[in-house]
């Protein structure tokens, strides 16, 4: 890959605090490097679509709106 979608495209980021995969410090490092049009924090653990569906798709939902405005 010579070049991240994410450089070049809007990003949305949506950190884990209780990940035990992805320490949230790393997730916030990279959240940083996109600057997303928007973060979220969710209080769970890396299953954060399992375990928190409503946030997570409100974040997809944001996107889809945002991008089609």
């Amino acid at each position: 890959m010579t070049a991240p979608a994410w450089r070049a495209k809007p990003t949305w980021y949506q950190i884990s605090s209780q990940d035990h995969m992805i320490h949230p410090d790393n997730e916030r490092h990279m959240a940083e490097r996109m600057s997303p049009r928007k973060i979220i924090e969710l209080d769970t653990g890396h299953a954060s679509l399992a375990s928190q569906p409503g946030p997570v798709a409100e974040l997809i939902e944001t996107a889809a709106v945002d991008l089609a405005g």
